[in-house]
């Protein structure tokens, strides 16, 4: 991963050199390569989300929550109220709408996944955090 360049929040969520990129603390982040145990689980954890899901929620994945001009992170998962959800051409989701962020925590994406990003998303007021990881002699899934 590589902050790329320094800049504000845009209100349709980050734009860089990249296509998936996120602004934390004013840098925009490009992350490589994803292993396969990050898109299993963040398909898992979609598709059971929305199955649980109350008709006031709805689960989204991978879109930008815009929380000041200087944050704008992409969770892997996300439940956000379904008031929230405005069509198809939307980008991005206020912080005061999510209330369920889920990082899948994968080599290239460590320490924001493990640090940075559950501290920004406590600080603004985001009242539920899933941290998922490989853990053990096997590399299954903890949360």
């Amino acid at each position: 991963m590589e902050a790329t360049t320094e800049c504000a929040a845009d209100p349709r969520g980050p734009r860089g050199p990249r296509g998936h990129v996120e602004l934390i603390d004013g840098w925009l982040w490009s992350d490589g390569p994803q292993q396969c145990f990050h898109g299993v689980m963040t398909d898992l954890l979609t598709t059971g989300l929305r199955g649980a899901a109350p008709p006031a929620l709805r689960v989204r994945r991978q879109m930008t929550v815009v929380i000041d001009e200087h944050h704008a992170p992409e969770p892997d998962v996300m439940v956000v109220r379904a008031a929230a959800v405005r069509g198809a051409d939307q980008m991005h989701f206020l912080v005061r709408d999510v209330l369920l962020a889920v990082e899948v925590v994968s080599p290239v994406s460590e320490a924001r996944g493990r640090d940075t990003k559950p501290r920004k998303y406590a600080a603004a007021g985001i009242p539920h955090f899933w941290r998922v990881e490989m853990a053990g002699a096997d590399d299954h899934p903890v949360v």
